[in-house]
């Protein structure tokens, strides 16, 4: 399946377009997190469940986006869940007060 002696380089010009949808669904997150943030009556939910609104949200945005490389998919839905996730945290480290 895989060949250890092999050293695989990313052509980062071939990411791009997959960088840039993964700015794109972090720019979601801020926004939604903003609202969630502001609005009263969000205002007494703790971090853990403001991320999972995100990731919810997020998840639902991602599920129609199929990233690949060199032909490959590059999402399942575990991945794509964890994903979602990662870029939620992000998103309320980037919002929250100091």
């Amino acid at each position: 399946m895989f060949r250890k002696e092999e050293k695989m380089k990313l052509n980062a010009f071939q990411m791009l377009p997959f960088a840039k949808s993964l700015l794109q669904f972090l720019q979601t997150a801020i926004t939604e997190g903003a609202i969630i943030i502001n609005d009263e009556g969000y205002m007494q939910l703790e971090e853990k469940s403001i991320k999972e609104l995100l990731s919810h949200k997020l998840v639902t945005q991602m599920k129609e986006w199929n990233p690949e490389y060199n032909g490959k998919s590059l999402l399942d839905e575990n991945t794509r869940l964890h994903g979602a996730r990662f870029l939620s945290g992000i998103a309320y480290s980037i919002l929250k007060e100091k």
